[in-house]
């Protein structure tokens, strides 16, 4: 009974798939940070990078971003998203100068920023004294796209720079995702 139960479930759910079927596996990165979404920066020149899941202390910094298990074949992906948002208030007396860059790697590099990660995005802010501000990146890739191949293999790193100059901020990490879509299932299927 359980058998032909589970064999009706699958007839019913492989009915909607077609030969052009692509399938989009969501990561909310973000999930799997904790308390890590946000913080404060003190003042000046500053390299920060997040996450820093090894010890929370932003003045020693973890190099290696967070992994991402997502199980994928290199000859299964045809894109991938990235959206991060984050709101950043400056808490300081003078202007904030922020830029923030995404890095990609492979699963087990030490160093996404100086190392043999990529940098795959990434976009500016630049606020008053006491103002606050959205800061959102969406970066879109594609076969022969750097980094790239590094998301196909499956398991990758994944990882936030953000530098500049000011009096001191504060940081929320609002949405961290990645979107993988595969080939068309036809595609997949093919020997």
């Amino acid at each position: 009974m359980r058998k032909t139960l589970a064999l009706a479930a699958l007839l019913v759910a492989l009915a909607g798939c077609s030969m052009q079927t692509r399938y989009t596996l969501s990561v909310d990165v973000l999930s799997f940070l904790g308390d890590e979404v946000e913080g404060n920066v003190p003042s000046g020149a500053f390299e920060v990078y997040l996450p820093d899941d090894d010890d929370g202390d932003l003045t020693t910094p973890d190099l290696d971003g967070t992994l991402v298990e997502a199980g994928l074949g290199a000859d299964r992906l045809e894109a991938a998203r990235f959206e991060l948002t984050a709101t950043i208030t400056n808490t300081g007396a003078t202007p904030l100068d922020l830029s923030a860059e995404v890095y990609v790697g492979d699963a087990d590099t030490t160093d996404l920023y100086h190392g043999s990660g990529t940098q795959i995005g990434s976009t500016s802010l630049k606020l008053a004294a006491g103002e606050s501000g959205a800061l959102t990146l969406v970066v879109e890739l594609r076969q022969d796209d750097p980094g790239f191949d590094q998301v196909a293999a499956g398991n990758f790193r994944v990882g936030i720079k953000l530098r500049g100059s000011g009096d001191g901020f504060s940081y929320r990490l609002e949405g961290l995702k990645f979107a993988l879509t595969t080939k068309r299932l036809g595609e997949l299927l093919q020997p």
